[in-house]
């Protein structure tokens, strides 16, 4: 095959959108003997390839996205190309090479060091995340977690007082050196405090099996006070980054200030401790599927922690569109790629370094080609209790209304399938919300209705996780067929499942026991018989995910 002789250069969103207005400073060279720039091209562009070169630069810039700077390396003995940016793609056709650079509206959240014994309001505005060296402020990747996930038949003996009760598996989970925790701003490039932005956690492993990527956007419950500090739009600072005391916080009554190690930046915490900390959807995850979360192989969590809005409550939008959804999962991908964190069946890993106010990457992996952000994946969207309502409204939405009018649809939206064709699995944990008992999954009900119309495309599968919270009387018949109850000292447990749908509902004892029953060590642990019904609604969650996760025998 014949060496290019010219570079075609494109500029594309993370959804494959052309963006106007883009620009790019190029240069080819070959090593140090000679270099050739072109400068303040209008994108699309071509410049010559001259004869002999090793190397390309290309920094592009578009109003609303963040600058991106890739190099490509091309070695003509084996008519082979490698690049540090492998979210951008290339194509050949005769001797003019085509480069797609993907721009994109994600960035690292910044971050703030501040001393744990200073002295704060009793709600403090950082204008960041709160770290130090060793990392993100709560947390602690290196502690290993012995899990016991349920199995996908999951019902044992119901008169036993402990684990019995259920069928299980048991694994040690580390996440150290499998992946990193992110936390990311999306939205707004301009940096202004007041700029409409999501905050999102993100689990990005450093690798996954096959080519599309396994992605769980969680969707997390309704944000409130006094545990969130409200905000308005445009921001006012109270949100991505605000923080309040803790509720057991030492209030100094003449300066009306706490130690900061005794404010909870809440926002922030969010995403961490549904995905690491009380609920650890990553470990349940992990131990659920060693089959395909193996070594550096795992899946992409995305979290988006919500705002809550003065007056209106959380800010959901754009993601109830599946437009607004799907852009937000292309976006991250481009991210991680473009970064080199994840990437499909690849050896290495990169690792975060926390310096000033600034996250960077360190480490090395192996250099690859210009490989693109992945065409599908393999979406999984979860919810727990009111995050419900939401994914309602996401799956209602899949005719594509009107995309969210304080939101421009060519930054937040454009036509994807990462939220459509690619999402093909739903679990929901305890879903229902106020007022009404939204979300409730009983006989004709309208969350029945909804679930069974996304049900109809092929091969999308469903699993519910309930206790009484969610649901008191009868499962749809629509959605679960011939659901097998069994009771005994521990309570009522209800298991079916068919080719759609599997459903696992418990009685909230089921997830109470003496706590001499709970073996040291493992996680999760049942609560004790003196909990309550929102207790045992939220636990449900530390078995749920688990269960949902693990692969039926077939």
């Amino acid at each position: 095959m014949a060496d290019p002789t010219s570079l075609k250069i494109l500029v594309q969103n993370a959804v494959g959108a052309p963006i106007s207005g883009a620009t790019a400073d190029v240069v080819v060279r070959r090593g140090v003997e000679w270099r050739e720039e072109h400068k303040g091209l209008a994108v699309p562009a071509t410049v010559p390839l001259r004869a002999g070169f090793i190397q390309i630069e290309v920094a592009v810039r578009a109003p609303d996205y963040y600058d991106e700077r890739v190099i490509m390396t091309f070695r003509s003995d084996g008519h082979h190309w490698e690049t540090t940016n492998p979210a951008c793609a290339l194509a050949e056709t005769g001797q003019i090479a085509t480069l797609a650079v993907v721009l994109g509206r994600i960035r690292f959240a910044p971050i703030v060091m501040l001393p744990d014994d200073m002295r704060v309001p009793t709600t403090f505005l950082p204008g960041a995340v709160l770290a130090n060296q060793q990392g993100y402020r709560t947390i602690n990747l290196d502690p290993e977690e012995r899990m016991r996930v349920l199995a996908p038949v999951a019902t044992g003996d119901p008169d036993s007082p402990g684990w019995d009760r259920f069928r299980w598996s048991e694994r040690p989970v580390k996440l150290a050196g499998r992946g990193n925790w992110l936390l990311l701003e999306y939205g707004d490039t301009s940096g202004r405090p007041d700029a409409m932005r999501h905050l999102l956690g993100v689990w990005a492993p450093h690798s996954f099996a096959g080519m599309a990527p396994p992605v769980v956007v969680q969707v997390t419950p309704n944000t409130r006070t006094p545990f969130y500090p409200p905000d308005k739009r445009p921001f006012t600072g109270a949100y991505p980054y605000g923080c309040v005391a803790a509720q057991n916080a030492v209030v100094d009554k003449k300066t009306k200030t706490v130690e900061l190690r005794s404010s909870r930046q809440a926002y922030a915490e969010l995403p961490a401790n549904r995905c690491l900390g009380q609920y650890k959807i990553i470990y349940q995850l992990y131990a659920a599927r060693p089959d395909l979360f193996d070594g550096p192989n795992g899946p992409i969590v995305i979290t988006p922690s919500p705002a809550l809005i003065a007056g209106a409550g959380p800010l959901r939008a754009p993601f109830e569109h599946p437009d607004g959804m799907g852009r937000m999962v292309a976006e991250v991908l481009r991210f991680l790629y473009a970064r080199r964190l994840t990437l499909p069946m690849s050896a290495g890993g990169l690792h975060l370094r926390f310096q000033g106010s600034e996250v960077r990457i360190g480490g090395v992996r192996p250099a690859g080609g210009p490989i693109g952000i992945p065409k599908q994946t393999l979406t999984t969207v979860l919810c727990h209790s009111a995050g419900v309502v939401p994914v309602l409204s996401l799956a209602r939405n899949l005719a594509r209304p009107k995309f969210p009018a304080d939101f421009p649809e060519a930054l937040w939206g454009g036509r994807n399938v990462y939220c459509d064709q690619s999402w093909t699995n739903l679990w929901v944990i305890d879903g229902v919300a106020t007022p009404g008992g939204i979300g409730i999954p009983s006989p004709g009900g309208p969350a029945a209705q909804t679930w069974a119309a996304w049900l109809r495309r092929g091969g999308r599968r469903m699993v519910m996780v309930y206790t009484p919270s969610g649901l008191g009387g009868l499962v749809a018949p629509e959605l679960v067929s011939r659901p097998a109850a069994r009771s005994g000292k521990a309570g009522r447990i209800e298991e079916a499942a068919d080719g759609r749908v599997r459903w696992l509902h418990m009685a909230y004892t089921y997830l109470r026991a003496d706590p001499a029953q709970n073996p040291k060590g493992i996680r999760p642990e049942f609560g004790p018989p003196s909990d309550d019904a929102e207790r045992s609604h939220n636990k449900v969650y530390e078995f749920g995910v688990g269960y949902a996760a693990a692969r039926p025998a077939r």
